[in-house]
């Protein structure tokens, strides 16, 4: 709009109209990990906002411009938007699909029990997309590896010793390529029994039964 006073003096004023859906677009990667705190980057037009993770993600909806979320459920995972104008008159939503990406830490050890120490036990990690291993034994002593073994003595050799269940625990981290990482923690066990008796008498004439 151009104004001109009688003077010939003339000002021009623009303003822009807005017409269609209000712009819905973030950012996110593509790939988070299992239980990650993901903080997402709004780039839509101004408005109300209105945020679905699905129902097994913490939280599972927001209405902040920018939220933070975890996701609970490994595998495919939807994440939509809808933006609607301050006015209330035009909406526009989208959906942008991520991998939840879950590492998985299981492990098995040969052998898993024993009567006796000192008990040799072989460890194999067993997760098929794994690129690094962190083991942490019963001793504090630590290795790297998808396989690993480890000697367990019974600190307690006073002759005062009480046989009995022994519960030896192991750790395993393990990274993925997406860089997600998982722990898993398994006992093995050594149960040496107790072989005791008490006779009803302790001395007598013989013959003594």
């Amino acid at each position: 709009l151009t104004a001109t006073d009688e003077n010939g003096c003339a000002v021009t004023f623009t303003q822009d109209v807005s017409i269609g859906e209000p712009l819905a677009n973030f950012n996110i990667p593509d790939t988070v990990c299992l239980d990650e705190l993901v903080t997402i980057t709004n780039l839509s037009d101004n408005g109300f906002y209105n945020w679905n993770f699905g129902a097994t993600s913490s939280p599972s909806a927001s209405t902040t411009s920018s939220p933070s979320v975890r996701f609970r459920t490994p595998g495919p995972q939807d994440v939509s938007l809808s933006v609607t104008t301050t006015d209330g008159s035009c909406t526009g939503d989208t959906t942008i699909t991520i991998f939840v990406d879950d590492p998985d830490p299981s492990f098995v050890s040969d052998p898993n029990y024993s009567c006796s120490d000192p008990f040799d036990i072989n460890f194999e990690a067993t997760s098929p997309d794994a690129v690094a291993w962190d083991w942490i034994f019963y001793n504090d002593s630590i290795a790297q590896g998808p396989t690993s073994m480890v000697t367990y003595i019974n600190p307690d050799s006073t002759i005062y010793s009480k046989n009995g269940r022994i519960e030896i625990p192991t750790t395993l981290v393990v990274t993925n390529p997406s860089g997600c990482r998982d722990t898993l923690i398994r006992f093995d066990t050594i149960y040496q029994p107790n072989a005791l008796y008490m006779p009803d008498v302790i001395d007598g004439c013989a013959p003594l039964t």
